[in-house]
């Protein structure tokens, strides 16, 4: 999976620079395009105010706008430069689709990656309703990750979650690859209940059932990883047991890696929710992210 249209948002602060790097690098190695995208926020009482303020502030945003342009172009890749007027997750959406972008990519503002609320940031909303791959880029000291970390769920008790599982996958494969960055995997098991069932059964049915939970987990890394074999060493999978939304990103933050999370709605019907596990991990990171969607969601939903 190649990036060639790459979406780089940008709010004005230095920091967003970051951003930039990232998405520059991503499509400069697959020699595609680079998108640099402004939103302001309609503030009607600017222009009431005073024209000349609205007028200045169009001038800074443009300026801003082509310096960053010009430094994208430094970077040596093609790219052009826009602002618009509206909610920014809903125009960062919209222009993804008109430019056919395969890769939106946006710097973490202060604490909107791990305490963001239900219905908050700009990145809370792009993550939940982009249909395409949602980079969220930290605070880590470089920007182009060392290590590209897939996280699956798993679970091989639905289809749905195969195939996410393999859509992350086939992502974090494109991004080591346009990165040159090292790739692993990892999943999380539990046996839930299992310190109330030693209570009340014998170790040997419990121990079967434990077991049995392995043996599951297992058989939804396999299944997974199957159309992948010749891409992904065995042994950089990680089989962890434990809670998984806290070992997946305890792993993701122990290795510093770029984190590739599935995320899905947590109703058919419903785009403003992401599956909880996903949610638990992503607020629990520390580490630049992904957010995966499956290849056949689309926002709005159709109700």
């Amino acid at each position: 999976m190649e990036f060639k249209n790459v979406l780089v948002y940008t709010d004005g602060r230095r920091a967003c620079e970051r951003g930039l790097h990232v998405g520059a690098e991503i499509a400069r190695k697959a020699g595609g395009r680079l998108h640099v995208l402004h939103v302001a926020e309609s503030l009607p009482w600017v222009k009431t105010f005073d024209p000349l303020l609205d007028e200045a502030l169009r001038s800074e945003q443009e300026d801003e706008l082509e310096r960053l342009r010009a430094l994208a172009l430094r970077f040596g890749v093609e790219a052009s430069a826009e602002s618009r007027k509206g909610r920014a997750f809903a125009e960062i959406i919209w222009a993804c689709h008109e430019y056919g972008c395969d890769l939106v990519v946006k710097t973490a503002r202060g604490r909107e990656r791990a305490d963001w609320p239900m219905l908050g940031s700009t990145a809370h909303h792009v993550v939940r309703k982009c249909t395409v791959p949602v980079w969220i880029v930290g605070e880590q000291p470089v920007d182009i990750p060392a290590g590209v970390l897939a996280l699956l769920a798993s679970d091989p008790s639905t289809e749905e979650r195969v195939r996410l599982d393999r859509r992350v996958l086939e992502v974090a494969i494109g991004l080591a690859a346009a990165t040159g960055a090292r790739l692993a995997v990892g999943a999380a098991w539990h046996a839930p209940g299992e310190g109330y069932l030693r209570e009340h059964l014998s170790d040997t049915r419990v121990q079967a059932y434990v077991d049995r939970a392995r043996q599951e987990a297992e058989a939804g890394v396999a299944s997974a990883l199957e159309p992948f074999a010749r891409d992904i060493d065995r042994d950089s999978v990680h089989l962890l047991r434990g809670i998984p939304y806290e070992e997946l990103a305890g792993l993701a933050n122990a290795r510093g890696d770029l984190a590739v999370v599935g995320t899905i709605p947590a109703r058919p019907t419903s785009a403003l929710l992401i599956r909880e596990e996903a949610e638990e991990v992503i607020n629990r990171l520390d580490t630049s992210f992904v957010a995966v969607k499956p290849e056949d969601f689309v926002w709005p939903p159709s109700l």
